[in-house]
């Protein structure tokens, strides 16, 4: 399996090359880290993972799910074994369809329901009563100037609402807690004019803030439709979660997908009793001084301490948690390269699509780039790089006539201006080197070029 990542392994260095402006002898997996690109091993493990997961996206009887073998159950090894130790060893499955199959049988893990009635093609809730479900979610952005008048004329609105004693509307909020083993909870409380009739908080288990808002739109959308009287026509739900209010009804295949079932079977039942009901989506912008929404944050956030965790797990968090787990591997990577800046924050890993930290401080200065690259890795046109690598020629630093080390650049080269004598144990120390060495690259344009190489004298 090593050799076949060889291949991979060489054309992302070549990539990372590339990106950075780095010399043909930088150490790759350093370089992975300032490219922002993931080691192609532990790429292509999380890809593995995530396909076994969106096997739990498929019909049934669907033909892969039919030729994959039944899921092995751990075996002892037999007695030919080479000691005692190991005779105590469980074997595993050997192929990667075992272990797929056996990903499928994991009791915890969210399901899906592709060929429900609900998700069928032209007969989607949205499709059947696109009159009767009303989504009340433009509005300017929140640094925008024009957000503040938007925000007054959206609490006339709910203030008409919650001043009609026979209107019925839901608060909704999801929160999660990354820490103490990634909880989420989910809260709604439902109202009568200014009166709150009920209200709950429960856990979701282990979710994404998607799936904990959409958890409570259900819920609370369950509640309505079961409890108001007969002669209501509109229900109002407010949730400072666009995407979740986008899902509620959508039942393609997408994270907490049978919840958007369960809300359309709900919705349906409600709405095919009269024709003139209507159930009303409004985005609610959260911390914005609206009693209701922080009252229902309140109470999803209290839920964390009194309510016990469900063992759900959700689509989303199984991705995330794959992430997660590849870039903890990733950042435990200790072969950087011997010259790599020794400041744990350059080492920071991120995978991100804008090309990681590093191509985000740089911007679009491709120059710049390059120098900063090179400059952390100690592969840069130096006297201390030719001494490693081109040793018969000149080393020296053409204006001190000392051996011309990064440390000595940064330090003490007369040519250059820093901002702190010792700079380079002032970097090491610094919470933002990377900034910090940015500003001294281009307070010192020449500094790391080729322009002051050592030259023959």
């Amino acid at each position: 399996m090593k050799t076949l990542f060889l291949p991979l392994k060489s054309a992302q260095g070549l990539a990372a090359k590339w990106i950075t402006g780095a010399f043909r002898t930088s150490p790759l997996d350093g370089l992975d880290v300032l490219a922002g690109l993931m080691p192609i091993r532990l790429h292509v493990r999380k890809l593995c993972l995530r396909a076994q997961l969106r096997l739990r996206r498929l019909p049934d009887l669907h033909p892969l799910l039919t030729s994959l073998p039944a899921a092995i159950a751990p075996a002892w090894a037999t007695t030919f074994s080479f000691g005692p130790v190991m005779r105590h060893m469980v074997t595993r499955p050997r192929l990667p369809l075992h272990h797929a199959a056996a990903s499928l049988a994991e009791p915890h893990q969210e399901m899906f329901m592709p060929m429900h009635a609900e998700a069928h093609l032209g007969f989607h809730l949205v499709d059947e009563y696109s009159s009767c479900l009303v989504c009340d979610m433009s509005h300017p952005p929140r640094k925008s100037d024009a957000f503040a008048p938007w925000l007054d004329a959206f609490k006339g609105r709910l203030a008409v609402i919650a001043d009609d004693p026979s209107s019925f509307y839901a608060f909704t909020d999801g929160s999660v807690l990354s820490k103490q083993g990634y909880r989420s909870t989910a809260a709604w409380r439902s109202y009568q004019g200014p009166d709150i009739t009920s209200q709950r908080a429960f856990s979701v288990g282990r979710a994404s803030s998607f799936d904990a808002e959409i958890a409570a739109l259900v819920s609370a959308l369950r509640h309505l439709v079961t409890s108001i009287p007969a002669a209501t026509t509109t229900i109002h739900l407010f949730a400072d979660n666009e995407s979740a209010l986008n899902s509620l009804f959508d039942c393609k295949l997408h994270s907490s997908q049978m919840l958007s079932v369960l809300a359309c079977k709900d919705a349906r039942s409600w709405l095919s009793e009269r024709p003139d009901r209507q159930i009303q989506l409004h985005w609610c912008p959260g911390h914005c001084d609206i009693p209701q929404n922080d009252a229902v944050d309140d109470d999803a956030d209290r839920a964390h301490q009194i309510r016990p965790i469900a063992s759900h797990e959700s689509y989303a968090y199984a991705k995330q948690r794959i992430t997660h787990r590849m870039r903890a591997d990733w950042a435990c990577i200790t072969t950087l390269g011997q010259g790599f800046f020794p400041n744990p924050r350059l080492k920071r890993v991120s995978h991100t699509h804008g090309g990681g930290l590093t191509l985000t401080m740089v911007g679009d200065d491709s120059r710049l780039a390059a120098r900063y690259v090179r400059t952390v890795l100690n592969h840069a046109p130096t006297g201390e790089y030719r001494t490693r690598f081109f040793p018969h020629e000149e080393h020296d630093c053409p204006d001190c006539h000392v051996l011309q080390m990064r440390r000595h650049i940064l330090d003490s080269c007369t040519r250059y201006q820093r901002p702190h004598a010792n700079f380079s144990e002032f970097l090491k120390n610094s919470s933002e080197p990377g900034s910090r060495l940015l500003s001294f690259l281009q307070t010192n344009p020449s500094a790391f070029t080729f322009a002051d190489a050592p030259t023959p004298s």
